[in-house]
């Protein structure tokens, strides 16, 4: 009775524990920095700017003037680079980015995704333009981002990599700027490079504007687990994280609120920094980055969903970037980042993929799996993987739970032995000496049988950390994102949109209980449970990843399979035992008889 009330006991506390962090729990991160103090991020009331939204529904920003440049010939245009992974195309009225399509990766629409949100300048600015949020006091950072730039280069192949590079001179006010970025091969990293001038003199310290977000088209009705937009920097020691959607900011024109700050390391000056997603990054390096700068804007809107109109939260998130040197842009794949870390000199780029506390097991369960992905079944099926990987861990810890599940049976069959010994301490509840004795014969009891009393939880143990694992590395790893599996099921990363997995996790959690043979004996409340808990679970789950409904019904089955096995060698054992001493009865009354 007493391991049947801590196996429930360790159950509640894990349905607990998963509620608790999947919806009410800060995300884990390494060390999370609160909204900054005043000496470390201060806020600052906006100014009515054009550059704000303050529609409810933000329409384009009306352009202004074209300013042109002195550079002879130069007029506004497009120009495009690509390579084997990107497709960028530039602006030259601001030299600013306009579009960053990955080439290996989709939105939930099945389009080829872009980096650059397709609302950007109707929101308030564009990637690589100057932040006017928070300018230069020596130029005019409005005048530059509506200024035609002079295509220098235009990202022909040079040696094995390529080249845009913009230039803005202006006689008039003496400013010249320079713009050049620098495309490899096989890389995500981009070779930035920009110059201010004013009057012949260099202008340090200009920031570069790198917003409202990152990605378009998210199905967030699916994706429930998805990771608000974060900024995170490494110091040299760790990596600081700064939630930036919890600082407040002040409300202006339009229901809009705005925040505007600044973020710096707490021991050093910052290495990198990354303003990242559930899937995808801007990663900036710089020389001597003391500090981040962000503005956010925090808005209403009324959108229709499922023919009906409702009002939904927005925000656009902007970062300024000091004196940056390189800029990565591209998905949140730790084997990718850790490469480009190595080889630009960004320590620890790849732990910007937070599984949370089981962190480790969650990376050896993908590492597990992309290796049965890749080199058993030849990257065909990400569902298949996650079964043959689900069954090559049972196998693993077969020993450890097939000893603890015997242990957990032999308890159940030594137990009309046990309430013999029960029934000869009837005041055992009143008389401490009673009950001492009659605990001593019950362990005794154990220690003849080879019983651990606490053994029978060890399956149920085993199965948290490993859980828990596989529900962050399938909600997080942009491995499983739009990986199929079989019919329905065409993305592992989202829910089952027909919630056939969730059902067979919980039919075969209930049909694993019963196989258990002290569910034979269970009555009342605890009966009760062994279908209300699967069930209560079963509502929990269901609008988790499939991919982790589909590990749940595996282990499972194969569960049943070893209780299958277990029942067989165990409770045979126990009969055979039971008929061995009714044979010995009989001869001992025959002899008893014939005596007589």
């Amino acid at each position: 009775m007493e391991s049947k009330r801590l196996v429930l006991a360790t159950v509640l506390s894990v349905v607990v524990l998963f509620l608790y962090y999947s919806f009410f729990a800060p995300k884990p991160v390494k060390k999370e920095k609160a909204p900054a103090p005043k000496s470390i991020a201060e806020k600052t009331v906006p100014q009515k700017k054009k550059e704000v939204v303050l529609d409810e529904n933000p329409k384009e920003i009306k352009e202004e003037a074209i300013v042109e440049a002195d550079v002879l010939g130069a007029k506004r245009e497009d120009v495009k680079v690509e390579t084997n992974l990107f497709r960028a195309t530039f602006d030259n009225k601001g030299a600013i980015l306009k579009e960053f399509i990955l080439k290996n990766y989709k939105d939930d629409k099945g389009q080829l995704l872009n980096l650059v949100p397709v609302d950007a300048k109707s929101r308030g600015g564009m990637p690589f333009s100057v932040a006017e949020f928070d300018p230069n006091r020596e130029l005019d950072a409005h005048k530059i981002n509506n200024s035609i730039f002079q295509v220098v280069k235009r990202g022909e192949d040079e040696g094995g990599k390529k080249i845009v590079e913009f230039l803005f001179s202006s006689s008039q006010t003496g400013i010249k700027v320079v713009k050049k970025f620098t495309f490899y091969p096989n890389s995500y990293a981009i070779g930035t490079e920009f110059k201010f001038y004013l009057n012949g003199q260099e202008i340090k310290e200009v920031p570069i504007l790198f917003g409202p977000g990152l990605e378009n088209n998210v199905d967030r009705k699916n994706r429930v687990m998805l990771q608000k937009i974060k900024l995170s920097a490494y110091n040299g020691v760790d990596i600081e994280n700064f939630d930036l959607l919890k600082v407040k900011g002040e409300s202006v024109e339009g229901g809009v609120e705005v925040a505007k700050g600044s973020f710096s390391g707490s021991q050093s000056d910052l290495q990198w920094f990354a303003l990242h997603n559930t899937y995808f990054a801007a990663i900036f390096k710089s020389s001597n980055l003391k500090r981040v700068s962000y503005m956010i804007n925090k808005f209403k809107k009324r959108v229709v969903e499922e023919k009906k109109e409702v009002e939904k939260k927005y925000h656009s998130v902007y970062v300024a970037a000091f004196n940056p040197t390189l800029i990565y842009l591209g998905p949140k794949d730790e084997g990718i980042l850790k490469r480009t870390g190595e080889l630009n000199g960004l320590m620890n780029l790849n732990e910007i993929v937070d599984y949370g506390f089981m962190s480790p097991i969650a990376r050896i369960l993908l590492k597990g799996i992309n290796f049965v992905y890749k080199t058993i079944l030849g990257s065909s099926n990400y569902g298949w993987a996650i079964i043959l990987f689900t069954i090559f861990l049972k196998l693993i810890l077969f020993p450890l739970t097939y000893s603890s599940s015997v242990s957990m049976a032999k308890m159940q069959a030594v137990q009309p032995k046990i309430k013999a010994i029960q029934k000869r301490y009837k005041g055992a509840k009143k008389d401490i000496n009673q009950r001492q004795e009659m605990q001593k014969e019950v362990m005794a009891l154990y220690k003849k049988e080879k019983i651990n009393p606490a053994g029978g939880c060890l399956p149920v143990l085993l199965q948290i950390p490993i859980l828990w694992a596989f529900f962050r590395m399938l909600s997080i790893s942009i491995t499983v994102r739009h990986e199929p599996w079989i019919l329905w099921i065409k993305d592992l990363s989202i829910k089952d949109p027909l919630y056939v997995l969730p059902i067979l996790m919980c039919l075969t959690q209930i049909a694993t209980q019963k196989m258990n043979p002290s569910s034979a004996n269970t009555q009342g409340p605890t009966k009760n449970m062994m279908y209300i808990m699967p069930i209560f679970i079963t509502f929990m789950v269901m609008n988790f990843a499939s991919g982790l409904n589909l590990y749940w019904v595996t282990s499972n089955l194969l569960q049943m399979v070893q209780q299958k096995i277990i029942n067989k060698k165990v409770y045979s054992d126990v009969k055979e035992e039971q008929k061995q001493k009714k044979l010995e009865k009989r001869k001992k009354n025959k002899k008893n008889n014939t005596g007589v």
